[in-house]
C-alpha cells in the first residue's frame, strides 16, 4: 500500500472517530501516528547513512590502512581489499584474510577526533598519518588524503546521531511520557522498584557506577515512568563513566516527564555541558 492511501485511509478513520464524539480519542490516535511515522523515518535515514557511508569507504579503500587495537599492543592488517555492510556493523577484509569490524554498538558514546601521527623514515624526512581509532579499529591514511578521513568522520557522526535517536527509543518513549503526564494519579512504586533505588544508591556511594548503573536499568525495565528521577541519576552516572552521548539520552527522557520542574533547569545546562565536550 502506497503511503498516500495509507494517509487517505487513516484520515477516514480519524474523521469516523470525530462523528462519533470521540474527539479526544482522535487526537491520541493522531498523536501516535505522527511519532509512529517519524520513527520509520529515522529508520530509513539510518539505513540510508549506512549505505553512504559503505560506499564511502568502498570508494576509498586503497586509501586505507586497517589497524588493530588489542591488549595495548597495534597490529597492522594493511590495506583494505574489501568492505562489507553487516547487520552490526562494517567488516574489512585485509591481505592474508585478516578481518577487523566496527560495530555499530561501539559508536553509540564515542568521540570522534583525528589524530596526527609524525612517523619517521630512514631518509630522516617525517611522514605524518591521520588516524580514526572506533572501538579497536583504527583508520589511517596519509597526509595527502586527509580529507578522506574527515569526509568518513563527519559520516561516522551523522550515522551516530540516527542510530542512538533509534538506539535510546526517543521518540517513542516521547509518546510513553506525553501519556504518563497526563495521568494525575501516579503508580505507587511496587517493592522491587524501592529495593533498586536503595540498592543503585548505595552502590553510587561505594563508587561502583557500573553495577548503581545496571540498577537504575532494572528499575526503568519494571516501568519505564513510574520513577521519573531515574533518568536524572542514570544520566549523572552515565556521565561520570564518560558516556555522554548515553548521559545526554537519557536527561532528555528525564526532561520528558519533568518539563517544568526546578530540576529540569539543571537538566538542560548538563545536556549543554555534555554537548559541548562531545563536539570539542
Amino acid at each position: 500500500m502506497s503511503n498516500r492511501n495509507y494517509y487517505i485511509i487513516f484520515s477516514v478513520v480519524c474523521v469516523l472517530s470525530l462523528y462519533s464524539n470521540n474527539y479526544v480519542q482522535a487526537q491520541e490516535n493522531i498523536t501516535s501516528f505522527n511519532l509512529i511515522q517519524k520513527d520509520a523515518v529515522f529508520k530509513d535515514d539510518l539505513e540510508l547513512s549506512k549505505n553512504q557511508l559503505c560506499q564511502t569507504l568502498m570508494q576509498n579503500l586503497y586509501n586505507l590502512e586497517i589497524d588493530q587495537h588489542i591488549d595495548n599492543a597495534f597490529y597492522n592488517l594493511g590495506t583494505a581489499i574489501s568492505v562489507g555492510l553487516l547487520s552490526n556493523g562494517f567488516r574489512f577484509t585485509c591481505p592474508n584474510s585478516k578481518i577487523a569490524e566496527i560495530h555499530f554498538a561501539d559508536i553509540t558514546d564515542y568521540k570522534f577526533k583525528i589524530i596526527a601521527i609524525e612517523n619517521n623514515i630512514q631518509s630522516s624526512v617525517g611522514v605524518t598519518e591521520y588516524k580514526l581509532e572506533i572501538g579497536n579499529t583504527i583508520l589511517s591514511v596519509k597526509s595527502d588524503r586527509q580529507y578522506i578521513l574527515k569526509i568518513i568522520t563527519k559520516q561516522f557522526i551523522n550515522l551516530q546521531k540516527l542510530w542512538n535517536d533509534l538506539f535510546f527509543k526517543i521518540n517513542l518513549f516521547e509518546q510513553a511520557a506525553m501519556l504518563s503526564n497526563s495521568i494525575q494519579a501516579k503508580p505507587n512504586l511496587t517493592e522491587e522498584q524501592r529495593r533498586c533505588i536503595i540498592q543503585a544508591e548505595a552502590f553510587t556511594k561505594l563508587y561502583n557506577y557500573k553495577k548503581a548503573i545496571d540498577l537504575n536499568y532494572q528499575l526503568i525495565a519494571i516501568h519505564p515512568t513510574a520513577y521519573p528521577n531515574v533518568y536524572l541519576n542514570i544520566a549523572i552516572l552515565l556521565a561520570e563513566t564518560n558516556r555522554l552521548n548515553s548521559a545526554i539520552y537519557n536527561m532528555k527522557k528525564f526532561l520528558l516527564l519533568n518539563p517544568s520542574t526546578e530540576d529540569a533547569q539543571f537538566a538542560k545546562r548538563k545536556i549543554e555541558e555534555w554537548e559541548i565536550i562531545m563536539n570539542n
